[in-house]
């Protein structure tokens, strides 16, 4: 991303997408599209994702950067990467030195409650292989904790990089979000999901 301040860069499309009432969040979020293939990604709390974007046969394909709402330089953070099917699907790690960390808790909440809990192993990993809840919390002593919102079957390996930090409310770097164009009419457009993935990301302090 570069340095140049997003309002300055004249607006291509603004696209309103409004959650399932089911869903995890259960708000709507705002896409603003830039002519110059940057979008951003907000909900009523304030921006929480920015990438880029390319159009390819009716397809929009949002790839997220790794975004600092307050843009403090110590946090911690998440990322996605495909999943190595011979690796576990959760790596909790020093987001300085990149060494894991034994023994990190990965609890498994429903509507704010505990339902289960992870150990991390010698290597930092562990395996979910199935959650039905809405998120995930991991929690390292000496460490700011973070969550994420999550259902179903991991696809990808969710990497936690934990650094003591401020609190802050972004998507992982490596999301990718696919519509499908319906129509465009002046700058706004209109848009059907066709993979929609983490909702979003929320550290505590």
């Amino acid at each position: 991303m570069t340095g140049i301040a997003q309002e300055e860069i004249e607006v291509l499309w603004k696209y309103n997408y409004k959650t399932p009432p089911m869903s995890c969040t259960g708000h709507n979020f705002n896409f603003t599209f830039f002519k110059n293939n940057t979008f951003d990604y907000h909900s009523q709390f304030g921006i929480v994702g920015k990438g880029n974007f390319e159009v390819t046969d009716s397809i929009i394909i949002c790839n997220y950067e790794r975004y600092d709402l307050f843009a403090p330089i110590d946090k911690s953070w998440i990322e996605i990467k495909n999943k190595d099917l011979t690796k576990q699907n959760i790596l909790v790690i020093d987001g300085t030195s990149k060494e894991p960390l034994i023994g990190a808790e990965v609890l498994l909440l429903r509507g704010g409650k505990k339902e289960g809990t992870l150990v991390t192993d010698i290597d930092g990993t562990c395996n979910l292989l199935r959650w039905n809840g809405s998120k995930i919390r991991v929690e390292y002593a000496g460490y700011k904790p973070i969550e994420v919102f999550h259902t179903g079957r991991l696809k990808e390996q969710l990497i936690f990089n934990l650094i003591p930090g401020m609190v802050y409310s972004s998507l992982p770097k490596g999301t990718q979000h696919k519509f499908k164009i319906l129509n465009i009419i002046s700058d706004e457009i209109y848009l059907q999901p066709i993979e929609f993935g983490y909702p979003g990301i929320l550290v505590h302090e």
